[in-house]
């Protein structure tokens, strides 16, 4: 995630990035963490230059893993975190990306089932809304 810094308020504010999705493919976690790694710092580094800054707050990193791969049944923990401009990101099971949630496997089945939630087809929580 980028952000504009905030200038004087009669400025005028052309740079703005939000909502950046980066995508690495690899034939090993640690390959595509090293290669996701370089492209987001070089990433980064062009976005200082517009005056951008990095929100980690709002980073997130997810690992889609084939069905086949003897990596998905590890605890995310055993993967390496991404390591951007000197702070780790931490990977997780599913993200929010645009108003969707996307989890490993691309299955879509989590945003399916807060949908339904949402909608109050299922009943989560009582017949209505969704458990957080």
């Amino acid at each position: 995630m980028l952000e504009k810094q905030q200038h004087q308020t009669d400025s005028i504010d052309t740079s703005y990035v939000d909502d950046i999705c980066m995508v690495q493919l690899s034939h090993t976690v640690s390959e595509a963490n090293n290669n996701l790694e370089e492209r987001t710092e070089r990433y980064l580094k062009n976005g200082l230059y517009l005056g951008l800054t990095f929100a980690t707050s709002k980073t997130d990193l997810l690992y889609c893993l084939p069905r086949t791969s003897r990596d998905k049944s590890k605890s995310l923990s055993s993967h390496p975190p991404l390591q951007v401009l000197g702070t780790t990101i931490p990977a997780k099971r599913q993200i929010r990306y645009l108003g969707v949630f996307i989890d490993e496997s691309l299955m879509f089945k989590y945003h399916a089932t807060m949908a339904a939630c949402d909608t109050g087809v299922v009943g989560c929580n009582g017949g209505g809304g969704r458990d957080e």
